[in-house]
């Protein structure tokens, strides 16, 4: 009798390293931060009726574009790691978070 491996019964092992799926994480993240950010700001700058914003609206409307961003795609990370039961990804994307936010901080207080 042999035993098989099978996803339920938790002996499958992964086909990849968590090196790999972390980078992969943070691959993910930094596309759907540059990819949503661009199509979220373009969004909301044609909302208001009239012109686009232009001067402090426009810079305002991006970072309002850039902050959905990471809030997508760490909710779309999210919800890849808990139906897949595997958070090397998350942990990717949520690295990425936290040296974009360090980075801006430096150079806000420089």
């Amino acid at each position: 009798m042999t035993l098989t491996a099978t996803r339920e019964t938790g002996t499958v092992r992964p086909t990849s390293s968590p090196t790999l799926r972390f980078l992969g994480g943070v691959g993910v993240m930094l596309l759907a931060i540059t990819v949503g950010a661009a199509i979220i700001t373009y969004i909301l700058g044609m909302l208001p009726p009239g012109p686009p914003p232009s001067g402090k609206d426009a810079i305002l409307t991006g970072i309002m574009g850039y902050i959905a961003a990471n809030v997508l795609g760490l909710a779309g990370l999210a919800w890849y790691s808990i139906r897949r039961s595997d958070w090397m990804p998350f942990l990717g994307g949520f690295t990425v978070v936290a040296l974009e936010l360090a980075l801006i901080l430096t150079l806000l207080f420089i």
